[in-house]
C-alpha cells in the first residue's frame, strides 16, 4: 500500500510518500540518488525505468527549490520518502476578496 501525506510546517511544505513494500537495505540508501542506479537485480528485471527518477527529484528539490529529500526505510517493512520545500506563506484576506 502507498500513502501520500502533504502538510505545511512553519515555512516548509512537507510531502511524504510511504509504502509498505519490501523496504531498502541500509547500505543501499545512499546509492538511491545516484544517476542510473536501480537496486535489486530480481526486481529490476521485472520493472522498467532508467534509474533517474530519484536523482532528478533530489537535484530539483535541493538545487532549484532549496529544499531537502529524506529517506527512512526498514528492510522487510517499507520506506518513507519525504520532500521538504521552503515556501513563503502569506495571509489571505477573505473580506477584501469578497468586495
Amino acid at each position: 500500500m502507498i500513502t501520500l501525506h502533504a502538510k505545511t510546517i512553519n515555512s516548509m511544505v512537507n510531502i511524504s510518500v510511504i509504502d509498505t513494500g519490501i523496504g531498502i537495505m541500509p547500505d543501499d540508501i545512499p546509492k538511491l540518488f545516484a544517476p542510473f542506479v536501480r537496486l535489486g537485480s530480481s526486481l529490476s528485471a521485472k520493472t522498467q525505468g532508467t534509474g533517474l527518477g530519484l536523482y532528478l527529484t533530489k537535484k530539483l528539490t535541493e538545487d532549484v527549490l532549496g529544499g531537502t529529500v529524506e529517506v527512512t526505510s526498514e528492510y522487510g517493512t517499507g520506506s518513507t520518502f519525504a520532500i521538504n520545500i521552503p515556501v513563503k506563506l502569506e495571509k489571505y484576506d477573505t473580506e477584501a476578496e469578497s468586495k
